[in-house]
């Protein structure tokens, strides 16, 4: 499967494979050009006369596949017997469109639907043409061609193009200049078809051969903008909160100066925001699991504070799977993107994995008792949310030394901060020397421990490096007596080391990682100080926290940075987004994250 993804494949659309089916014989034989969809037609009817979506009921869905398959099997006078139970379904099921739910109207229904009425009346087939239901169609129809002339759609593509075998009476010579280079037209496959009937062009007869023998066997952005405005396809009528999401996902990786994924951004959260305060998430594309809580989770933690563990579990539990159905003029599966087995055996890995997490914290328990944190004012819920944020970073089971260091560094840090930083000296514990002692047994043990462990997994001895970087950090913290600003890069050398990303010391003299380093210790310390002054929601820090986190962001996935290992620039990144997440989230959301991320295992569908 995983091998033929590729783009993926979408599931058999009838109303697409009768339009195929109508397709005469090119050398004037009177037969279908592609007989493999008639008989496909033939072959697929569901129980009840209609085609169409098996599982799931849609009106609109079911109506127009049906009448497009009936069409199909008049056109060439065949399985009269099949032909007959579509005309019945139709007959009995054509009142429905009175009460089907307008959200899931499928695409361009009040188009192309209209259309096939007029096909399968020319053909003298037995349906209720003048039902009052059928008349509001035409004129759902008639107003939205109102809102985009004929001209129009014939000069730039709209997604009219989407739906021309609803028109009639068009220029096709301007219309085949705005054809697709796939031949296509939009890669709507009926459109396609359509054309091909009415101009014999040859880019739309190879167009549908390939689909034919496939399923037989930054600066982008601104051609989404209109104005103040983003959208998905030319001419659009309504925004789809799903497309809207996607955008609004994209816009927040951004790099300084980008201003379309800044307008972006701007656009698309006020969108999601309107979507969810006025209950209107339904998407006119797609039937989803949980697309209010998709996007929720987006508003609520944004992509510089979404640890890569909290969005997978929060998505694990939104991904609808195999009953995940899109909306085009018909409903449709796309089995390698939306499949049971996928989330089966995603939630078998996540378990694993938070098994794995659950031992790592008895040991980091085991461990604050014997160093006696408690001592130094570190309390246990505090060394579990250190833990917490290396196991969401890093969470793969191979990786637990470099989240083990993670954790454990946090931790230490704390304690060697809280004991250079006393306020009343003649009374702290500093002048103890059992606590002096105790700190430095500490952290010597913490250096050697993860010096051994490296040499003996990966053959290398960093224990000189990890001294060194220490060491360096240890003066810092001395001579300021405050947070230092380096913590950050001291976090990202301790689980780089500890990885095996570091071959050498040459690396930290390069210009291109004092500059990362440089950013990453500007904003985690920004973000520390922001935590305390009252959180960077607050609007004068926001500018400045956003602005270095762009600069971060850009130096990691920059390729020009070249001379740094990718494992390296990711760390970074990493460690920023924790500090990020920190400071953003208040403290009855990171209990809920970590109760769900270390401690809830997901369950299986029976």
């Amino acid at each position: 499967m995983l091998n033929d993804m590729k783009d993926g494949r979408s599931s058999v659309s009838p109303y697409d494979t009768a339009w195929v089916a109508l397709i005469k014989d090119i050398n004037g034989n009177d037969r279908p050009q592609f007989p493999s969809c008639l008989e496909w037609i033939i072959e697929n009817q569901l129980s009840d006369g209609s085609w169409g979506e098996q599982f799931v009921f849609c009106i609109y869905d079911r109506l127009l596949n049906t009448l497009a398959c009936v069409v199909a099997l008049t056109r060439w006078n065949t399985t009269i017997e099949k032909r007959n139970k579509g005309v019945l379904f139709i007959k009995e099921n054509i009142c429905k469109l009175e009460r089907g739910n307008v959200e899931n109207m499928t695409c361009g229904f009040e188009i192309v639907f209209p259309a096939l009425l007029d096909k399968a009346q020319h053909l003298d087939i037995d349906i209720p043409y003048n039902a009052p239901v059928l008349k509001n169609i035409c004129t759902r129809r008639d107003m939205k061609l109102k809102r985009i002339p004929k001209d129009v759609m014939h000069t730039i593509p709209t997604t009219l193009l989407f739906s021309l075998e609803g028109f009639c009476d068009l220029d096709w010579k301007r219309l085949l200049k705005l054809q697709m280079q796939d031949g296509s037209f939009l890669t709507s496959i009926a459109s396609t078809a359509f054309a091909f009937m009415e101009t014999n062009d040859p880019n739309c007869l190879r167009y549908l051969q390939r689909v034919v023998k496939k399923y037989n066997g930054g600066d982008v952005l601104n051609k989404f903008k209109d104005g103040d405005n983003f959208f998905c396809l030319m001419g659009e009528t309504d925004k789809s909160p799903t497309a809207m999401y996607n955008l609004y996902r994209c816009s927040q990786v951004s790099f300084p100066g980008e201003k379309i994924l800044e307008d972006a951004n701007k656009f698309t959260l006020n969108f999601l925001q309107h979507c969810l305060s006025n209950n209107q998430s339904l998407d006119k594309w797609l039937i989803a699991k949980d697309i209010p809580g998709e996007i929720q989770y987006a508003l609520e933690v944004p992509w510089y504070a979404s640890l890569p563990r909290v969005e997978a579990r929060s998505y694990l539990e939104q991904y609808g799977g195999a009953n995940d159905i899109w909306i085009g003029k018909t409903l449709h599966r796309m089995p390698e993107i939306s499949n049971n087995l996928y989330l089966e055996a995603a939630k078998l890995d996540y378990n694993k994995c938070q098994s794995q997490h659950q031992f790592e914290w008895t040991i980091i328990q085991e461990w604050f008792t014997q160093c006696n944190f408690q001592h130094f004012g570190i309390s246990k819920k505090e060394s579990l949310e250190d833990y917490f944020l290396g196991a969401t970073s890093i969470f793969e089971i191979e990786r637990s030394r470099e989240r083990l260091a993670w954790a454990k560094s946090l931790i230490m840090c704390k304690m060697i901060t809280s004991y250079f930083t006393q306020e009343q000296p003649t009374t702290s514990t500093k002048n103890s020397n059992e606590t002096r002692q105790m700190l430095l047994n500490n952290l010597l043990k913490f250096l050697h421990q993860l010096s051994e462990e490296t040499y003996e997994t990966l053959g290398k001895d960093i224990h000189l490096q990890l001294h060194s970087a220490w060491g360096t950090w240890l003066m810092c913290v001395r001579e300021e007596k405050t947070a230092c600003q380096i913590e950050a890069e001291l976090l990202v050398r301790t689980i780089n080391l500890c990885g095996g990303h570091m071959v050498d010391d040459e690396i930290i003299s390069s210009i291109d990682y004092k500059n990362i380093s440089n950013f990453t210790n500007k904003v985690c310390f920004t973000l520390q100080n922001r935590k305390v002054s009252g959180g960077i929601n607050c609007k004068e820090n926001h500018n400045e926290v956003e602005l270095e986190m762009k600069e971060v962001v850009k130096l990691v996935l920059d390729n020009s940075s070249c001379g740094i290992n990718k494992d390296i620039k990711n760390t970074f990144l990493a460690v920023a987004k924790s500090f990020y997440y920190i400071a953003y989230v208040t403290e009855e959301l990171l209990n809920f994250h970590i109760s769900k991320v270390l401690f809830e295992p997901l369950e299986y569908d029976s």
